[in-house]
């Protein structure tokens, strides 16, 4: 999947650059949209808020490390 997303920016023109802002962005709409749906003491444990969360700590992140070919060491 990775490989496809690489090889998808490449072939319509995305900076390498972008393509980790479009990730979070991506997790971000899919927040908001549950956010939606969830009751206010719930939203902290939203599934899609949790995806972005994690996407966002300090250090390795395996899904987003493969997606953007870095050194999952680091």
């Amino acid at each position: 999947m990775a490989a496809t997303v690489r090889a998808s920016s490449v072939a319509v023109g995305i900076e390498t650059d972008a393509v980790e802002p479009l990730y979070h962005l991506g997790w971000a709409h899919r927040a908001v949209k549950e956010a939606a749906r969830l009751a206010p003491d719930r939203l902290a444990h939203g599934h899609y808020i949790r995806l972005l969360r994690s996407g966002m700590v300090p250090g390795a992140t395996p899904g987003l490390d493969l997606l953007l070919a870095r050194d999952r060491r680091a």
